[in-house]
């Protein structure tokens, strides 16, 4: 085509017609102009095709979610492809460490081995001086903060908080125990949960601290508690600053549209709600659903992660599907920082793999794909790239 200033450089007997070329032109500006001529069928970029990348850690045979082969679960094989595509995902990059997730949960175990390369500090504190050396009122939070306790240990002392923050960022190809979404991301351990739970305006605190810090994103697996006007304000006025909260749908089995489970019913763009689904793509007899009010499934039962004492174990909840939602919206943002909230979450919400079994229970109908939601083509809807 003249037009695109294009040679020839190639054809494919195997494909008649088909034509490599190169242009003189931006790739966007050709790719129109070969579009709009009626001579031509298709023109797509020569896309860069990658192998899958595999980590050494001696568990990730376990993690179905991240790498589904059929592996055996709890004595029942699942379905290959069964998962989010995370191994061709790692390929497009493996996380880095100017990437934090606030993990609003139970504290996570700082010692973990599989956890403690990649746990947050604060740059903008000295440790042990006694000073609130960053002014942000919180005296000597190095490592996040205890809003159950109100002090700066974040420590895990029920195993919740551990389990969600390996999903999203355990050491990846380190050789120990499983891997995260995001191999080299930087976990924020913020606890506000308690053996009995936790309170709403602790909550609010905690996502107030995240947002403060510049975090973009963060997970929330909990809620069960009432409609509270002031969650739902925190939660929006979060989105301002460019702030992507991802929740748990719950674990009642229930419809949410129906019965709203908050935080994850709360009608604001910049919440993914997250149901759970198992190994062989079904939605989970617990998952809350909501044709509105959930967004898309992702990996929720035995689901392997770290957890307390140095551990690693099985858990299943939506708790454990909204992990890995949070880790590839930090992967995203890190590929793509320039994004907005409504930017990221588009991309996740248009590339989700149709899943029959959440057909008309969720927003999209579909399962988290990593690999589609971080690719270059991805457009992310009206509010993409």
């Amino acid at each position: 085509s003249q037009a695109a200033q294009c040679t020839t450089l190639r054809r494919f007997a195997l494909v008649p017609g088909l034509e490599q070329v190169r242009t003189t032109l931006p790739a966007a500006q050709a790719l129109a102009e070969f579009r709009a001529n009626p001579w031509v069928e298709y023109a797509e970029p020569d896309y860069i095709q990658r192998k899958s990348a595999v980590p050494n850690d001696p568990y990730f045979g376990l993690e179905w979610g991240l790498h589904n082969l059929g592996q055996v679960i709890n004595g029942t094989p699942g379905i290959p492809d069964a998962d989010i595509d995370m191994t061709e995902a790692w390929e497009l990059g493996t996380g880095h460490a100017d990437s934090v997730v606030a993990v609003i949960d139970t504290g996570v175990q700082s010692s973990h081995p599989d956890l403690d390369g990649n746990l947050w500090t604060n740059p903008g504190e000295v440790p042990g001086n006694g000073i609130d050396d960053d002014g942000n009122g919180y005296v000597d939070d190095v490592r996040g903060w205890d809003f159950f306790a109100g002090d700066n240990d974040p420590e895990d002392e029920d195993g919740h908080g551990t389990h969600v923050a390996g999903t999203i960022g355990a050491e990846g190809n380190n050789g120990l125990g499983v891997a995260g979404v995001s191999w080299r991301c930087r976990i924020m351990p913020l606890r506000f949960l308690g053996p009995l739970g936790g309170t709403t305006s602790d909550a609010i605190d905690a996502l107030n601290y995240a947002v403060a810090k510049g975090v973009r994103v963060s997970n929330n697996s909990w809620g069960g508690g009432g409609n509270s006007m002031a969650l739902y304000e925190a939660i929006e006025n979060a989105r301002a600053m460019g702030h992507v909260f991802v929740a748990a749908a719950g674990n009642r089995g229930e419809n949410i549209d129906r019965l709203p489970e908050y935080p994850a019913a709360y009608d604001l763009d910049n919440i993914l709600s997250v149901a759970a689904v198992d190994h062989r793509d079904q939605l989970a007899s617990f998952s809350n659903v909501g044709a509105v009010g959930v967004d898309l499934g992702a990996p929720g039962v035995y689901v392997a992660s770290t957890y307390t004492n140095s551990t690693y174990a099985w858990a299943s909840g939506t708790s454990m599907a909204a992990p890995h939602v949070a880790g590839v919206v930090a992967l995203i943002f890190e590929r793509f920082p320039e994004l907005t909230h409504q930017q990221v979450i588009g991309r996740i919400l248009s590339s989700t793999r149709a899943t029959p079994s959440l057909a008309g229970k969720c927003v999209t109908g579909g399962v988290l794909n990593a690999m589609a939601a971080r690719a270059d083509r991805n457009l992310g809807g009206p509010d993409g790239l």
